[in-house]
């Protein structure tokens, strides 16, 4: 590989499940302390293994968009009332001020990302 030169030379490699332990499933964001890898305001990103019957609340993001990568299982959500059904493979992009919902109807494995990364930009219906 070649050598480039970094810019600010900050990254990170680890396990996402037991990164997210002390944050509820959430991995990378603003919300750690400073100083820490995992800390940025560019991006958030989440891991969760939801039961069948979980529900995602519903919700919208007024500065950030969401991604939601669907890695084993099978969902139904709701975008502005319009239903999906999401499974093992599929994904789910949700711009800025769209209500989305959901309910988990199998185990299912998500990872969820935000950007950029603020802590206080989910508004509950």
């Amino acid at each position: 590989m070649k050598n480039l030169e970094s810019k600010n030379n900050k990254f990170f490699a680890g396990n996402w499940v037991e990164a997210g332990k002390e944050h509820r499933g959430w991995f990378i964001g603003s919300f750690f302390e400073d100083g820490s890898p995992l800390k940025t305001n560019d991006i958030e990103v989440f891991y969760c293994e939801h039961r069948a019957g979980d529900r995602c609340r519903a919700h919208y993001h007024q500065k950030k968009v969401e991604v939601i990568l669907f890695l084993e299982g099978n969902a139904k959500y709701a975008v502005n009332g319009s239903e999906i059904i999401l499974k093992t493979g599929d994904f789910l992009f949700v711009d800025r001020n769209n209500v989305i919902e959901g309910e988990f109807l199998e185990p299912t494995k998500i990872i969820s990302m935000h950007s950029p990364s603020i802590a206080t930009d989910k508004v509950v219906i």
